[in-house]
């Protein structure tokens, strides 16, 4: 059976990697700030954002 979990951390390293781009974050940043928006919003849009992100670059 293969082992996926040399797979598994390799696309973490690159996600976070990938992540620390600052087009990446910056916005939703400014965005919240500039519309007050509560922590939990923001964590919310940010994962609704990723989650977007990863599915069309499997596409």
């Amino acid at each position: 059976m293969i082992n996926l979990l040399p797979y598994v951390i390799g696309a973490a390293v690159v996600g976070i990697l990938h992540m620390s781009a600052p087009d990446h974050w910056l916005t939703l940043c400014v965005l919240a700030r500039n519309k007050q928006w509560a922590p939990k919003r923001l964590f919310r849009i940010s994962f609704m954002t990723a989650i977007g992100h990863v599915w069309l670059s499997i596409v």
